[in-house]
């Protein structure tokens, strides 16, 4: 398609609220994320731009590992038709790795 490594952008009036991403991804030059390996999609829940907003929901095409630039405080698996949040235990850190189970689910990270 020709549309690597970044496939999509959706821009608001604070700005990229959704990025469909491979690789490093970075906003004006400041890194947001980078993953290992395949595509992720990352969206702001909180209308904020990507790279400020405390809640981001992430999915993943394929298991892989994201790193942030901040820190990560909490993890949620979005489950069922009502996307009930389920807490998922993370280290600490900046890192999420997303394994063949958690692919399967919208992901809330929250810093």
């Amino acid at each position: 398609m020709g549309l690597q490594p970044h496939a999509m952008l959706i821009h608001g009036s604070s700005g990229i609220l959704f990025a469909e991403s491979a690789g490093a991804f970075a906003i004006n030059k400041n890194p947001v994320f980078t993953t290992q390996k395949g595509r992720i999609i990352v969206a702001s829940r909180d209308g904020a731009n990507i790279s400020q907003s405390s809640k981001l929901l992430v999915r993943a095409t394929e298991p892989t590992r994201v790193t942030f630039p901040r820190s990560i405080r909490s993890l949620h698996a979005l489950v069922g038709p009502s996307q009930q949040p389920v807490l998922i235990p993370n280290p600490p850190g900046n890192t999420l790795d997303i394994d063949t189970e958690l692919v399967r689910y919208d992901l809330q990270v929250q810093f």
